[in-house]
């Protein structure tokens, strides 16, 4: 009765003081954060914002636009407010599963910036709490000191290069649990902690769940290794055999899994037509040297998050306490041989999945980060906290030896860090100041050891809490990126609202709309290096930018090859287009927020003016789907002309050839770049041989090109490629005559120039800003007329100049409208017949049309399977074509056309999450009947690791009250 009644007491004492030091733990964590908010002008009323890249792009947009459903009752499965129309259900998923995000449905989407820095904030804090949770948990020791490594934990480089990544926070936040989940399997005990923190992983980012699983099942052999099960069945406390273990972490992984299933199969399915970037282009053994790995632990060396892999380093740096209690661990006898080989080998498995590029890639799921490098470095990070803390926890069995081994790395790291770091560039001031930090921590560590008072030990973990708390803030601050009080974001949204209210009193029907530049548009007063972003949902109209890892490969290279800006990968911008674009594209709108449209030009004509923009209606807009001719199958959409993809669009949906004809250029003028020639070209290309031919005939020799880009150049028709040579002073000229009476325009790929001035020798000038891919009205030019165009950087510079040719290089092509295939090809759409919607929802859309022949009915809007179609009734299948344009074959006649949207894979989702659901409650049944049946005692926490103040009341108190009630009954006796 004793022993019970005392083993229930520490139970309940032990279960308070987690959760108290836990919350200490984050509330440590939130006071760093709020010290760098103030320090960077973060805090309400603050001059600054913390958000910053993709964050800017991507985060807040999709969030701005996930609140206003939710408030207003709008469809979670599809939006047609992006991308001509997405799959929202796997995007919301992808993107947006963190509970903390909820904080924003209290905020105005003008106002998202302040919600932001408060969803990283309650994020920063619960990293800490979980850590502190299993840190106490997993060492049943519960003080001051699982403050100070939770926190260590919590602001590691990852986080610093990471934080505005929101959706992978609360991933890297229950890495703790789900790793303690799979310590209690080991030693004998419930998986059911271990297969809902998996699944809430997964939930709220599978990216980093997949990370999470490969090294969950390193783990779990690394405790196997490092607390022997008894492999012949021998009983033994606290111990189980190898097999129930084994089926029990089999089993609940894969429940965890299945669990998450009705969010895992809609986005893979969405995944399976993204971009992959090639997993094995580095051509190096590693992508770094031991050295630098070594120096890149050092608190303040945070390499550039956006570089790519073989630029930068893993962002692994700690707390200085840890650098000098991490070299330790190796001579504490404590710590059995077997575990420390584990560790070893733990440390070994993760350094060759930063360097060796095969490895690698098998951690990012076979694709190369195209930033963001070294995504799973906060499992190494964690690792390296977990060790640190365990010499901390037995600081009094430190071997003198060992505290001189740790003195003479640490000044090792700190040497070669200043004389031999050679990935990139750093600033010694912060490493002098971490040298600092290292000093100070092992002078307190010395103390620690030496001296046996307990409470001395306590103000020496104090005032190393103390000096984390200066720390971090001290060092880190500076990565946490400032966007000035002059920058705003969403600033255009009261003047887009007033644009969508002035349109909406004349067009009551589904239309599409967007800005002549979108991404000029995110923020007001700087411009982004990227120039695309998730516009459309940061101002809620229905537009045609996409930015996400969801969107389809194919259909973003054939946007990028009609001539809008992007990444060829997973984003498109729409660039001020030319009509053909428009017509076919269900472009009725657009808002010229760069100057490139008059009351002068023939197909458009201006509807309302605010006071940054103003808005163009196209006259040829014909809807949202056309029937076009059967030739569009073979349509093939890659070429690196613009007007020349446009050209072939046109032909197979209308039959009207050469709707654009190149336009030959006069030798330019330039200054500050040069032209690249084919001899430069071909070299670039990786050494393709220029060889030379003499024909049999007698003519003169000639050179022929194998391989080389200019291959594709002279595909492209009459373009023009150049590379930057000055940074600061350059510019190109060309000018070309006017062959016949037209509409001309201009194709501009650049990373430089930014300004363009258009003469003719009429008189007529104007300038326009040249985003980097865009394509320019000329304006209307009669036959004879000669055309000058001028490229030049209006405002700053380039940046760094590269020995590559193709970077900072500028690609000018110039084609000719030919008005009336245009309008001939217009017609020819209008009698085919266009699609007349009658009943449109997101996920539903009817209407009819009547096509005047056979052929294929063309909708704007990238292919889903998520769609079904249904033609009178009866469903139809989509065609196939490399555009991954939604199509499907509509016969002569009239016809009602139905859509219908639900992601792919959901209901088998569902599916597979209910019987997984009910098998989870069936298996911990089970387990539990198997646990009664085999009549384990009830889990205790090791006296000897709690306080013996409190255990020595406790037996006092029992024995005390023992005693009265034996003389009690001997009373009564």
């Amino acid at each position: 009765m004793v022993i019970a009644l005392k083993n229930d007491l520490l139970k309940k004492h032990n279960k308070q003081s987690i959760w108290i030091w836990a919350f200490f733990s984050a509330i440590g964590a939130g006071l760093i954060l709020a010290i760098i908010y103030a320090v960077q002008g973060f805090l309400p009323g603050g001059e600054n914002m913390i958000i910053r890249n993709d964050a800017i792009a991507q985060y807040n947009p999709i969030l701005v636009e996930f609140t206003e459903r939710i408030k207003e009752g709008g469809s979670l499965l599809f939006s047609w407010q992006s991308g001509f129309g997405v799959n929202f259900f796997a995007t919301m998923l992808y993107y947006l599963v963190n509970p903390f995000n909820l904080v924003a449905l209290f905020f105005k989407a003008e106002n998202m910036g302040s919600a932001f820095a408060l969803i990283i904030f309650l994020n920063t804090m619960f990293i800490a709490f979980c850590t502190s949770v299993y840190l106490q948990k997993h060492f049943t020791k519960s003080d001051l000191s699982t403050i100070i490594f939770s926190i260590a934990y919590t602001f590691c480089g990852f986080y610093l290069c990471n934080y505005y990544n929101t959706m992978w926070l609360m991933s890297f936040a229950l890495l703790p649990l789900v790793l303690l989940g799979i310590e209690k399997i080991v030693n004998g005990k419930s998986g059911l902690l271990y297969c809902l923190t998996l699944f809430a992983a997964i939930m709220c980012n599978f990216y980093l769940a997949y990370m999470i699983c490969i090294f969950s099942v390193i783990y779990f052999f690394i405790c196997l290794f490092s607390n022997p099960i008894n492999k012949k069945g021998e009983k033994r406390e606290k111990k189980e055999t190898l097999f129930p273990v084994l089926l029990k972490f089999g089993m609940f992984s894969l429940l965890a899994g299945g669990l998450a299933a009705f969010a895992l199969i809609p986005i893979i399915n969405s995944l399976s037509g993204a971009y992959v970037k090639n997993a094995y282009g580095f051509q190096g053994a590693i992508f770094f040297n031991i050295i630098d790995f070594v120096s890149s632990h050092i608190t303040g060396i945070v390499p550039n998050g956006m570089t790519t892999t073989q630029n930068t380093l893993p962002a692994v740096c700690l707390a200085s306490v840890t650098s000098i209690l991490i070299p330790i661990y190796w001579f504490i006898k404590k710590i059995p041989i077997n575990k420390k080989i584990s560790y070893l080998a733990l440390l070994v498995i993760l350094w060759v999945s930063f360097a060796v590029p095969q490895v690698y890639y098998i951690w990012h799921g076979f694709s190369a980060p195209a930033g963001l490098p070294y995504r799973f470095a906060f499992i190494y990070c964690f690792v390296l906290m977990q060790m640190a803390y365990e010499v901390f926890v037995n600081i009094k069995e430190v071997p003198k030896l060992s505290l001189v081994f740790t003195a003479l790395v640490n000044i090792g790291v700190f040497a070669v860090t200043v004389f031999s770091f050679t990935k990139e560039s750093i600033d010694l001031t912060p490493i002098y100041f971490s040298a600092a930090f290292v000093i100070l921590n092992f002078i307190l560590i010395l103390l620690m050891r030496f001296i046996k008072s307990k409470k001395s030990n306590t103000l020496l973990t104090a005032v190393i809490l103390v000096a984390l708390l200066a720390e971090i803030p001290l060092l880190n601050s500076k990565y946490f990126y400032i966007l000035k009080k002059d920058v705003q974001f969403g600033a255009y949204q009261s003047e887009v609202n007033q644009t969508v209210e002035e349109i909406n009193k004349n067009d009551s029907e589904f239309y599409r709309m967007d800005f002549a530049y979108p991404s000029r548009t995110l923020l007001k007063g700087m411009d982004l290096k990227q120039e695309y972003g998730m516009t459309p949902s940061l101002y809620g109209y229905n537009g045609a930018t996409q930015f996400s890892s969801l969107a389809s490969y194919d259909f973003s290279l054939s946007q990028y090859t009609l001539g809008n800006y992007g990444n060829t990968g997973n984003a498109y911008a729409y660039s001020m287009q030319t009509p053909v674009y428009n017509t076919l594209f269900g472009i009725k709108y657009v808002m010229d927020n760069i100057g490139y449209l008059s009351d002068e030009n023939v197909y458009y004509q201006r509807v309302c003016k605010t006071e940054s923009f103003d808005t163009y209606q196209n006259k040829n807009y014909i809807g949202l789907g056309m029937v076009v001719s059967s030739d569009i199958s073979d349509w093939n959409p890659f070429n690196s002309n613009p007007f020349s993809v446009q050209s072939s669009l046109w032909q197979n949906s209308t039959g009207e050839k050469n709707v654009f004809s190149d336009i030959k250029l006069s030798d330019g003028d330039f200054n500050g770049c040069h032209k690249i020639s084919f001899q430069e070209a071909n070299a670039a290309d990786g050494g393709n041989v220029i060889e030379e031919h003499e024909h049999e005939d007698g003519e003169e020799e000639h050179e022929e090109l194998s391989g080389s880009v200019y291959d594709l150049m002279d595909a492209m028709g009459n373009s023009y490629l150049y590379k930057i040579d000055n940074e600061n002073d350059f510019s190109i000229e060309h000018t070309f005559t006017a062959e016949k009476s037209q509409e001309y325009y201009l194709s501009a790929n650049s990373g430089s120039l930014n300004e363009i001035e258009v003469s003719d020798s009429t008189g007529n000038n104007f300038s326009v800003y040249v985003p980097k891919r865009c394509i320019v009205n000329l304006g209307y030019h009669n036959a004879g007329d000669t055309v000058r165009i001028k490229f030049k950087l209006k405002d700053g510079d380039v940046g760094e100049i590269t020995d590559k040719i193709y970077d900072d290089a500028v690609y000018i092509s110039v084609a000719g409208l030919n008005a009336e295939a245009y309008t001939a090809g217009l017609d020819t759409l209008k009698q085919n017949g266009t699609l007349n919607i009658t009943d449109f929802e997101e996920t539903h859309l009817k209407g009819t049309v009547n096509a005047t022949k056979d052929g294929v009915m063309m909708m704007s809007m990238p292919q889903d399977s998520g769609w079904t179609i249904l033609v009178d009734g009866k469903e139809t299948e989509r065609l196939e074509n490399p555009s991954h344009i939604l199509m499907f074959n509509v016969s002569e006649g009239e016809h009602t056309i139905e859509m219908k949207f639900f992601p792919t894979g959901l209901k088998e989702g569902l599916f597979v999450s209910g019987a997984s659901l009910l098998a989870l409650v069936l298996f911990s049944v089970l387990l539990k009947l198997r646990k009664n049946r085999k009549n384990e005692p009830v889990e205790i926490f090791e006296e000897e690791n709690l306080d013996a103040d409190f255990v020595r009341k406790s037996q006092t108190t029992q024995e005390n009250t023992d005693s009265e009630n034996l003389n009690s009954d001997n009373t009564k006796e």
